[in-house]
């Protein structure tokens, strides 16, 4: 990874603060935190089903138990759950809020306002690493048990995932494309005067809000997509049958919504490269 990349940056920018909590400590919380987001959601299709079918028992692969067992044990998890995504949340507010208190506090008046601007987007971008992290981790824990599940399913709904992330960068470079025509626009009002450009700016401007809204909403769209073809090919195959194919794509649709979410944090932290560049001097 680059040194001027924007997680490196903001990795750079977090360890310069030695009060704060150990980093890696931080992203095992968050980490952790984001995999037990959904994995209530799993545990609770088995007692659906069996509430549904009227059933006194759960099975889950060779294991079977009481229903009253199973739903005390989805009861425990739910308040983990609870627990430490309360406490994960809460921690990322705290490294924001110290930081910043510190900022207000060891610099003058005078550096505040100069300052401001680029240590605070460098803290924002601290969030945006966190809330990525809390994706990405268990958008590929699920994704590779969902693949370790079923192989050839799995196979197939990465493939279509690799066709969609060509039609991304491609969005992507769009995005770029009016956004540098945005610096430039703005370079150029600086220089001359808001009177001969702001025209261009706002058409610019415009550009580039179009393109970042395209990026962040395709969510839906790529992942119902991806899994409704991948079913269909895998139905075709006899790969998938019964409940337990129903296990795995709720698996998959949680998993690439979480590594779709990530990929967009991914984007809002890269955006801040050039603060993070400044933030880390500061």
């Amino acid at each position: 990874m680059s040194r001027d990349n924007a997680i490196a940056l903001a990795f750079r920018f977090y360890r310069k603060h030695a009060a704060l909590p150990n980093f890696w400590y931080v992203l095992f919380i968050v980490g952790i935190s984001g995999l037990l987001e959904t994995l209530p959601i799993l545990l609770s299709l088995p007692l659906i089903k069996s509430i549904y079918e009227g059933s006194e028992l759960i099975a889950l692969q060779n294991i079977t138990l009481p229903l009253i067992n199973y739903t005390i044990i989805l009861g425990v998890v739910l308040i983990i759950r609870f627990a430490l995504g309360f406490y994960s949340q809460f921690l990322n507010a705290s490294i924001r809020i110290e930081l910043l208190s510190d900022f207000r506090e060891q610099k003058s008046s005078n550096d505040r306002q100069n300052q401001k601007l680029d240590f605070g987007k460098s803290v924002q971008g601290l969030n945006f690493l966190f809330i990525g992290w809390s994706q990405v981790f268990p958008g590929i824990i699920y994704s590779t048990i969902g693949t370790i599940l079923s192989p050839v399913f799995g196979g197939i709904t990465l493939l279509i995932v690799l066709v969609w992330s060509v039609c991304l960068r491609m969005v992507k470079s769009k995005q770029d494309l009016w956004s540098t025509k945005v610096h430039s626009a703005q370079t150029k009002l600086e220089e001359e005067g808001v009177s001969l450009n702001i025209d261009q700016w706002k058409t610019s401007k415009f550009g580039a809000a179009k393109w970042d809204s395209i990026n962040k909403n395709l969510r839906e769209l790529i992942v119902i997509s991806t899994l409704i073809l991948s079913l269909m090919i895998s139905y075709n195959l006899n790969v998938l049958t019964g409940m337990d194919s129903l296990f795995i794509v709720v698996i998959f649709l949680r998993g690439l919504q979480q590594l779709f979410t990530g990929y967009i944090m991914s984007q809002q932290l890269s955006a801040l490269r050039s603060f993070l560049l400044k933030g880390i001097t500061i």
